[in-house]
């Protein structure tokens, strides 16, 4: 619920100490049965996790009461066993816009045609991301002997109880001579092929009306905390309320508690500055969080606190196969954000680059500006786990660059007028994108020859530091000391009080360029 969800930290620690409650006092029956059985090789392991417990549920109140003493000092305290946490109240949504399913498909039909040509059957437990059902079109495609480029128009096909839904209609059929020359046997005969076609029809439709909502929901994800949200798996934080083993080897509370909040601190709607919106730092409650469970390595549930923050001394711990893994999945991740990049490219974001990366003026573009920013910056953060994890398995970091993200006209305006100057960092990428240089020009081979060299002379044409283009930069651990009492609600980037009848009126009002949703 709080890996998916957007609540305020506090909120979030709230929720955890009563989660923490219930494990202790599971632990403390089990505890008495030990001692009635006496069973002494439980008794210490059983003590040394309700210790951990305590002080974790300490630091837990600390952070929900906003103390400005340090957390260690409030920790030590003993007159604050009793303090319970308090719950401060967020009026913003609460949730990620939902994630749309992929689309469904009739898997002994498909199976069949695959069977019939001599291919291997898939498997649709194995079908959970976007580039497998693509693979999936392209194969299919491929028996067809068509493809996108012979994608005449898609047609509205009518359903019974359910909107209209795309269909893809290809040009450039094959006669019955040419499917003798060009395709399985399985698919010589007119009924048989128009039947594929329309299965591969209606799969290039389906893809082509879930593409952006699902990428762009995903990107949402992995903008604000990393890949936890796809790699959190039941076995995480499942466990028995009745064996004690269960308790104690089953799940890591450190390893638990550090993830949510870290997704509750990364998913703050953040003000419009520049400091505000460096992603990745750490406060002193996730610091001290990290710290023990830096002391209890064995323990810890690396591949979890890695899929959130990752620097290199988290991924060194993990094992070979693990970060082999997690490489593979950011990796097949790229394709679809590459696709998403350069449609909006085509569609306008190629003339934002003459003017700064200006917002396009509305309707007068198909831009899908936040869509836009939203990609990218999953594709930047997803660029420090890609070189982290080359790093950590001493393997060459592929040559992916930045891209930049769409500013709104009014931030642009502000900043002009108090003087401040143009990011270096959009020379350098209109430059690129002018030598035909892209991050998804990259990604999808369209590059024949790319240089780190080039990069390197276009940067010093701008005087900027190449190490960010290329990744040699390394990942430095970043600390932002403040305490917990100054998140708040946000509008528009703009702090307000944590009060629903003064946000409803700043909202009536359009406050800070708030626009009611219709």
């Amino acid at each position: 619920m709080i890996i998916h969800g957007r609540y305020l930290p506090q909120q979030a620690s709230f929720l955890l100490f009563y989660w923490m409650e219930f494990i202790e006092g599971e632990l403390e029956k089990r505890d008495r049965e030990i001692e009635k059985r006496e069973e002494s090789e439980w008794i210490p392991l059983v003590a040394s996790r309700l210790t951990l417990i305590h002080r974790l549920k300490k630091a837990l109140v600390w952070y929900t009461h906003g103390e400005t003493d340090k957390i260690e000092n409030y920790i030590n305290r003993k007159n604050n066993s009793q303090t319970l946490p308090v719950l401060r109240g967020s009026y913003m949504p609460d949730r990620f816009k939902p994630l749309i399913t992929l689309p469904k498909i009739n898997i002994q039909v498909v199976n069949k045609i695959l069977k019939d040509a001599d291919l291997q059957p898939i498997n649709i437990e194995n079908m959970n991301t976007l580039s497998e059902y693509y693979n999936l079109l392209d194969t299919l495609e491929k028996l067809c002997g068509v493809g996108e480029h012979c994608v005449l128009k898609y047609s509205l096909r009518k359903r019974k109880n359910s909107p209209p839904t795309k269909t893809a209609v290809y040009c450039n059929l094959l006669s019955h001579d040419e499917r003798k020359q060009k395709l399985h046997k399985s698919l010589w005969h007119f009924r048989k092929y128009n039947k594929c076609l329309a299965i591969v029809g209606k799969l290039r439709g389906r893809l082509e009306t879930v593409f952006d909502p699902f990428v762009t929901g995903q990107s949402a994800r992995v903008d604000k905390s990393g890949m936890i949200t796809l790699n959190l798996k039941t076995h995480h934080y499942y466990f028995n309320e009745n064996s004690v083993e269960s308790i104690i080897k089953d799940i890591d509370i450190p390893s638990i508690i550090f993830s949510c909040v870290a997704v509750s601190v990364f998913s703050l709607r953040k003000q419009f500055t520049l400091r505000s919106q460096m992603q990745g730092s750490l406060d002193p409650f996730l610091s001290y969080i990290l710290n023990i469970c830096r002391n209890r390595a064995g323990e810890t549930k690396w591949d979890l606190i890695a899929s959130i923050h990752p620097l290199e001394d988290v991924i060194n711990n993990l094992s070979e196969k693990e970060a082999q893994h997690m490489l593979t999945q950011i990796m097949s991740y790229q394709i679809p954000i590459a696709k998403f990049m350069q449609a909006q490219w085509e569609k306008g974001v190629n003339d934002c680059v003459k003017s700064n990366m200006k917002v396009p003026r509305a309707g007068t573009t198909s831009v899908n500006s936040t869509g836009w920013n939203v990609v990218v910056s999953a594709y930047c953060n997803s660029l420090r786990f890609i070189r982290t994890l080359c790093h950590s398995l001493d393997i060459k970091p592929p040559l992916l660059i930045k891209s930049m993200r769409l500013t709104a006209a009014d931030q642009m305006y502000w900043a002009k007028l108090y003087g401040m100057p143009l990011c270096s960092d959009l020379l350098v990428f209109e430059e690129l994108a002018r030598s035909g240089i892209t991050p998804w020009g990259i990604i999808l081979n369209q590059i024949a020859n790319i240089s780190p060299d080039k990069i390197i002379k276009i940067c010093a044409n701008h005087k900027v530091d190449p190490s960010g283009w290329l990744g040699i930069r390394e990942s430095k651990y970043r600390y932002t000391d403040k305490s917990s009492n100054e998140y708040h609600d946000q509008i528009c980037g703009v702090c307000v009080p944590n009060d629903q009848f003064v946000q409803n009126v700043l909202k009536t009002l359009g406050a800070f360029g708030y626009k009611s949703k219709k």
